[in-house]
């Protein structure tokens, strides 16, 4: 089994948990975290980060991106335990998402269908995949984030993805 190389987060109030992935801008405001910890700093970080208040990540200070509206997923790790919590952050969909993984996982042009294929007005397929991914780069709707702990992270502007792809089709980029 692979053992995680974690990262330690500190609040301004000393409290310290861990990590495993974080992506964030090159500003520095995180767009895509899971704390890790015992639930008490799990919790008083998270609390941190929710007041604006900058958390210590090295020598390095973090904030959340502003003006997004954040969803948690939190399981206990172990039930018998000290009471150690995973906490998965990530801001929800709206006119922007947050792609990020691990290439042995989900390659990135995979992921990027799997968000379009829901969130796009137009239908896309999945052989448009790597396709997909040029467009978006040519048209800017897909930006490269900071990524510890996974391979990509991007934001992906989830508009003007009906112009682009249009222009594919009539470009030969794809074929519908």
């Amino acid at each position: 089994m692979e053992e995680l190389e974690l990262m330690t987060f500190r609040n301004p109030d000393g409290m310290e948990c861990f990590a495993s992935y974080l992506v964030r801008t090159y500003d520095n405001e995180i767009l895509a975290v899971d704390l890790i910890g015992a639930e008490a700093a799990v919790k008083a970080v998270w609390a941190s980060l929710m007041a604006r208040r900058h958390i210590n990540y090295g020598y390095q200070r973090l904030v959340l991106q502003a003006n997004r509206s954040w969803m948690t997923v939190r399981e206990k790790l172990d039930n018998n335990g000290p009471g150690l919590v995973r906490w998965h952050v990530m801001p929800r969909i709206d006119d922007s998402a947050v792609v990020f993984g691990w290439n042995n996982v989900i390659p990135f042009p995979q992921a990027l269908y799997g968000v379009l294929s829901i969130h796009s007005v137009w239908p896309v397929l999945p052989e448009w995949s790597e396709a997909l991914v040029t467009i978006g780069h040519e048209h800017n709707l897909i930006r490269p984030l900071h990524a510890d702990g996974c391979d990509y992270a991007y934001l992906v502007n989830l508009s003007g993805w009906d112009n682009a792809l249009d222009e594919g089709v009539k470009n030969g980029l794809i074929t519908v």
